[in-house]
């Protein structure tokens, strides 16, 4: 689901807390992909992480094959992990289907009962993505539990209303009675209309929902036909740190130089 970058707070209480309760284990793991932005935030979130006496790890990522083998090496039998935290990767790909496919393999491969994702390392372990990489993959920011939150910047105008769009009409999209993609192009975008809950979708009439669900997935191709950043993560962490209370001129200089990454 969608995290409001203003409630960051929160899960850093979150992770002080499922740490406490196990203060002799390893319960942070980040996960960093292998550019400039991510880099600074990781520094930053473990110099943080420093301070409040919170054992972690860290891993580099290189390409979504990685965090696959990442998972399977360092997360599925690690079970005091409960957060963790990937930077710059995972925003973009439906990152629990992603996980749960390599899962499926290595259950196959072994003979294993078959696990799911939500359960490996620990029913309670829960995943933050904070990635500046857009789109946003829509299932990451539609899943309804907290076992994935995807940290949101709160995006230019017409691309966050967009997102919501598609968020909160995401039964609209999977309704099993249209499962053919629309083929008109869209030279203008599809006409922007007021939301539909749920209820008031299912009394149209089927012409009427065939057209509402041409609207949302046409809507939907044009959220995903180009691809570009949101704030820098070293930025977003860096506002945890003012909320922390917690600012140096070493922070500052991270945030700067995950920003100037991007320009």
């Amino acid at each position: 689901m969608l995290l409001p970058h203003s409630e960051l707070g929160e899960v850093w209480e979150r992770v002080k807390e499922s740490a406490a309760e196990n203060p002799d284990a390893i319960t942070v793991l980040l996960i960093v992909a292998l550019d400039v932005d991510a880099v600074a935030t990781c520094a930053m979130l473990t110099r943080l992480l420093e301070n409040d006496e919170i054992p972690h790890n860290v891993k580099p990522v290189l390409d979504y094959g990685m965090l696959a083998e990442i998972y399977v090496e360092n997360i599925v039998d690690k079970h005091d992990l409960r957060n963790i935290v990937l930077i710059n990767c995972g925003g973009v790909i439906d990152l629990v289907s992603h996980l749960q496919d390599r899962l499926d393999l290595l259950d196959s491969d072994s003979g294993a009962s078959p696990r799911q994702m939500a359960n490996v390392p620990h029913a309670d372990c829960r995943w933050l993505i904070i990635d500046s990489h857009r789109p946003h993959n829509l299932q990451n920011a539609t899943r309804s539990s907290d076992l994935l939150c995807i940290l949101s910047d709160g995006e230019h105008e017409e691309r966050a209303e967009q997102l919501q769009d598609l968020v909160a009409q995401e039964y609209i999209l999977d309704d099993p009675e249209f499962q053919s993609d629309p083929e008109d192009d869209f030279d203008e975008p599809p006409q922007q209309r007021r939301r539909l809950n749920e209820d008031e979708y299912r009394q149209m009439s089927p012409d009427s929902r065939s057209a509402e669900h041409v609207r949302l997935k046409l809507l939907e191709r044009i959220y995903y036909s180009a691809s570009w950043y949101g704030t820098s993560s070293a930025v977003l962490v860096y506002e945890l740190v003012q909320r922390l209370n917690k600012t140096s001129n070493e922070y500052l200089w991270l945030a700067g130089i995950g920003l100037t990454d991007q320009l």
